[in-house]
C-alpha cells in the first residue's frame, strides 16, 4: 500500500511538472508575440534587439577610444560590459507592472502571476544569452575579440549575473504591485544604478578607498568574475560568488515575501 501511495506520489510530481512547462512555453510564446507581432522575424527580434545594442556601443567607443582602454581590449571590455548590462536592463526593466498586465491569465487553473514573472525572466535571460553567443562567435570569427582564459569563469560569472539579475527582477515586479510610484522611478533608478553598476570600469583602476565600498554591490562582483574569465590573471579582478548568491537570496526573498502580501491585491 505504502509502495502504491509513493508511486502515486511520484506521479503527481511529474505531471505537475509537465503541466508547468508547457504554461511556460506558452507564456514565452505569448510575451515574445505579444512584444514583437508576428510580422518579419517576429522572436528572432529577442535576440537582434540586444546584438543590435553592444554591436552599436562597441563601434562608437573604438572608433572613440580607439583599440585599448586602460590597457585592455576596447571590444572585450565593450563587449563583457553591455551585454551584462543588457540583461540587467531586460530583466528588471520588464516586471514592472507584469502582474497586473497578466492577471487575466489566472482565470486558467494551472496558471498564476508568478508563473507569468518566472517565464518572463527566463525568456529575456535565454534570449539575451543567445544574442551574446552570436556577438561573440561573430566577433571571434573575425579576430576582433580574444577567446576567454578560462571559459568557466565566463559561465560562471555569466550565471551570477543572470541570478542578480533575476532575483532583482522579482523583487521590482513585486514592489511595483505594492506602489505605483515604482513605475515612475523605475527609468531614474535604472540610470542611477548604471554608473556603480561595474559597466564602465574594473575594480583595480580605482582608489584603493572606493575598491572596497563598491564591491558590496553584487553586479561588480559579477562583472569581475566575467572579466577574470576574459583577460586572466595579467589583469587583476575582484570578485566574491559567495557574496553574490547571498545577495541574490536576499533579494529574491524579499521579493517573494512582498509578492504574497499583494497577490490578493492583484487579483482584485
Amino acid at each position: 500500500m505504502s509502495q502504491l501511495k509513493s508511486s502515486s506520489k511520484g506521479f503527481n510530481f511529474w505531471h505537475r511538472l509537465s503541466v508547468k512547462a508547457r504554461v511556460y512555453k506558452a507564456l514565452v510564446v505569448r510575451f515574445v508575440i505579444g512584444r514583437y507581432g508576428r510580422d518579419n522575424i517576429g522572436f528572432m527580434w529577442t535576440v537582434v534587439e540586444p546584438m543590435m545594442l553592444c554591436v552599436g556601443v562597441m563601434i562608437l567607443w573604438s572608433l572613440t577610444k580607439g583599440a585599448g582602454y586602460h590597457g585592455v581590449s576596447i571590444v572585450a571590455f565593450v563587449f563583457t560590459g553591455y551585454m551584462p548590462l543588457t540583461l540587467w536592463r531586460h530583466q528588471t526593466g520588464h516586471m514592472v507592472n507584469i502582474g497586473k498586465s497578466t492577471k487575466f491569465l489566472t482565470v486558467f487553473h494551472d496558471l498564476n502571476v508568478m508563473d507569468a514573472i518566472l517565464s518572463r525572466l527566463l525568456l529575456e535571460f535565454f534570449s539575451v544569452t543567445t544574442a551574446a553567443l552570436i556577438v561573440f562567435l561573430s566577433l571571434y570569427s573575425f579576430g576582433l575579440l580574444i577567446f576567454p582564459y578560462s571559459i568557466s569563469m565566463v559561465v560562471q560569472g555569466w550565471l551570477l549575473m543572470g541570478l542578480v539579475c533575476s532575483c532583482a527582477g522579482v523583487l521590482f515586479a513585486s514592489l511595483s504591485e505594492l506602489s505605483h510610484v515604482m513605475e515612475r522611478i523605475n527609468g531614474p533608478l535604472q540610470y542611477f544604478i548604471l554608473p556603480f553598476s561595474g559597466c564602465f570600469f574594473m575594480v583595480d583602476w580605482l582608489p584603493d578607498s572606493a575598491k572596497e565600498y563598491v564591491l558590496y554591490i553584487p553586479l561588480v562582483n559579477a562583472y569581475e568574475i566575467i572579466r577574470g574569465g576574459f583577460y586572466g590573471p595579467e589583469v587583476a579582478t575582484y570578485g566574491d560568488a559567495f557574496y553574490v548568491v547571498l545577495c541574490s537570496t536576499l533579494t529574491a526573498g524579499l521579493g517573494f515575501f512582498i509578492f504574497e502580501r499583494v497577490k490578493n491585491r492583484i487579483d482584485a
